[in-house]
């Protein structure tokens, strides 16, 4: 058994493997796998003016084809333009109808008329075009293959549509594809400021499914696939009649599996093990298909491990959280105050809208919020001007509990739950499973397809000094900034983070008067303790085979002085629910490896320059966030 002191360090591996094929029975949404989407991609013409997923999550599947749809050459030619709602309503009203109605025989229109009502009647439009402009660009640069690139545009221009047409389906759209251009080319630059080099290739039109599709029909593979080499078993369908008597046991009828269950299972077992085991087709692992039986197990119920709960809750994903806190009011760090600011897309990802909406409601101070000009000051902690400003950016100052709480918010938490251990098991010999097994120290276990760590770096106990301010004190340093600032002291490199008062009153002396008489106001039995900071440069690890993850600071601990690892541990949340809907583990990883063993770094750096006044330049990590120092005799905006 695995320790489970920090989950942590203990994981990296594959996530591709080799898998037998799924059996037919099993539902299509349990099919989750790429190839599950492959199969069930269906032509949905009967479709509603509904959504399925936020627009946000739309957006992102169609960027997401975009970024990661193969190209030849890389030349990335393909352009997508998304109509939603009345924009797509637009678009087949009052462009294609009557282009169409133009050329159409009189006898023809009123087919033709209802047909593209119901493309009307749909959510939105994908409009797929590919790009002159580019595609000359690499005629001229490789002119070797100058007449080859125009094909080689459509192929990609052809794939980028498949994978949204299959990744719009498995979110739960129908979708068909629709070819109207030239016809409507000039009028949709138009109306949408499309540019003039981007030429027209054919519109994905998606909505809720209102009816089912049609059977799809498959000719022959034996004619329309040719293998040589490899093993006999798992070459063409034509050597299945060698090996009839194997293959007919292990590919039974539905009707013959119910009488003979026992005897099919194991020759099916042992030939499709054997058939695809050698076919060199790398597919997602089946042990990796969650399911209510085989959820994702979540361990740590603070604000990363809440907002990945959410997301996942969205993505449909069954999941199972637990938290070693008794309960949501426990935590000794429910006072804290947190910036979200980079990271606010990745929380609105995570969020249902009317939650994301919420955020605003639990700002330190709502109205300030509101107005906030979103400047950053460094100060001069003997004078208390700023050493450098950062321009303004969009943020939220939110209360850490309160957040906590909203992000708690339909999700049900198993708490008192404390994770001592966890093992990868071997299981099912049909479907090749691997689970994992979490332990708890009440002597209870879980079991799951996957288990995230989201249960911080150290369980950082209570830091620093919780000050209560009478509102003229509270007044003064608002004159200062009201929100939040940092600065240091020029002489002594004393740091001071407001809201994180942890020094000892004599240490304020130098200060400037306001900050110091806040300091010196704590009463005499206020416990200050020791801030410890540690942090660890994100690495590689054993992830077991896919099965074991990290997130937050679990993976990625950091000091405080940049404020950024609350929004690092967002963007996990949000990027590994993404991943995990294609269950691309080993990607997520990749990602989160690169960005935070730099933020790890940075945020080092930022706590060394935080106490040396004199050496801190823009360029320092602590501020090189659009830092700019103020010119002499220029109050900071």
């Amino acid at each position: 058994m695995a320790s489970f002191s920090r989950l942590t360090r203990n994981c990296r591996g594959q996530l591709l493997n080799f898998y037998p094929a799924i059996p037919p029975s099993i539902h299509k949404m349990a099919d989750s796998s790429f190839w599950g989407a492959v199969k069930h991609r269906r032509t949905y013409y009967q479709l509603s003016d509904e959504s399925v997923i936020p627009d946000e999550k739309i957006h992102q599947i169609i960027k997401d084809v975009v970024a990661y749809s193969p190209s030849s050459f890389n030349s990335q030619t393909t352009r997508a333009l998304i109509l939603l709602g009345a924009e797509h309503k637009k678009l087949w009203e009052e462009v294609v109808k009557p282009a169409v109605k133009a050329v159409a025989p009189a006898e023809a229109w009123p087919a033709s008329e209802k047909r593209l009502s119901g493309f009307a009647a749909a959510y939105g439009t994908v409009l797929w075009f590919e790009d002159q402009k580019a595609l000359e660009g690499l005629q001229k640069q490789i002119p070797l293959y100058a007449d080859r690139f125009p094909q080689w545009s459509e192929h990609t221009s052809g794939i980028h549509q498949y994978v949204a047409w299959t990744g719009l389906e498995q979110a739960g759209f129908g979708a068909n594809l629709q070819h109207y251009n030239p016809l409507i080319d000039e009028k949709v630059k138009q109306l949408w400021s499309v540019p003039e080099e981007w030429v027209l290739k054919a519109q994905l039109v998606f909505g809720k499914p209102t009816g089912e599709p049609g059977e799809k029909a498959t000719n022959s593979l034996d004619e329309r696939v040719l293998i040589h080499g490899g093993k006999l078993l798992h070459t063409t369908l034509l050597e299945r009649k060698t090996h009839k008597p194997a293959y007919d046991s292990a590919r039974a009828s539905e009707e013959e599996r119910k009488t003979h269950k026992p005897a099919y299972d194991s020759a099916r077992a042992s030939v499709e093990a054997e058939l695809y085991h050698f076919s060199g087709l790398l597919a997602m692992s089946i042990s990796t298909l969650i399911t209510p039986e085989w959820p994702v197990l979540i361990v740590g119920g603070g604000i990363v491990g809440l907002a990945l709960a959410q997301a996942l809750k969205q993505a449909n994903i069954p999941f199972q959280i637990y938290e070693r806190d008794p309960n949501l009011d426990a935590s000794s760090r429910g006072g804290w105050a947190i910036t979200i600011h980079w990271a606010l897309e990745a929380l609105k990802e995570c969020l249902p809208p009317a939650l994301f909406e919420r955020v605003r409601d639990i700002q330190v101070d709502p109205e300030q919020g509101r107005h906030d000009t979103g400047k950053f000051l460094f100060l001069d902690m003997a004078t208390a001007k700023p050493k450098f400003v950062i321009p303004p950016s969009t943020r939220m100052r939110v209360n850490r509990g309160m957040l906590r709480s909203l992000l708690a918010d339909g999700i049900d938490v198993q708490w008192n739950k404390t994770a001592s251990g966890f093992e990868v098991t071997p299981g099912d010999q049909l479907l090749q499973r691997e689970w994992v097994q979490v332990f708890f120290q009440d002597g209870t276990t879980a079991r799951g397809s996957l288990l995230i760590g989201a249960d911080g770096a150290n369980s950082l106990k209570a830091l620093g000094v919780t000050a209560r301010l009478s509102r003229a004190q509270a007044a003064t340093l608002r004159e200062i900034d009201p929100l939040l600032f940092q600065g240091c002291h020029p002489q002594t490199g004393v740091f001071l983070c407001a809201g994180r008062l942890a020094k000892m009153k004599a240490l304020v002396q130098p200060f400037e008067p306001r900050i110091k008489a806040v300091v010196e106001g704590l009463p005499d039995d206020a416990q200050v303790l020791e801030l410890k900071l540690q942090d660890w440069p994100t690495r590689e690890w054993d992830n077991r085979n896919g099965r074991v993850t990290l997130a937050g600071d679990a993976a990625h601990p950091m000091t405080m002085y940049r404020g950024e690892g609350f929004n690092h541990g967002i963007t996990d949340a949000a990027q590994l629910s993404r991943h995990l809907i294609s269950l691309a583990i080993t990607n997520y990883e990749t990602e989160l490896r690169v960005r935070g063993h730099e933020a790890v770094l940075l945020s080092r750096q930022a706590c060394l320059d935080a106490h040396d006044l004199h050496n801190l330049s823009s360029d320092s990590p602590l501020v090189s966030r659009r830092a700019r120092v103020p010119k002499p005799g220029i109050a900071a905006e």
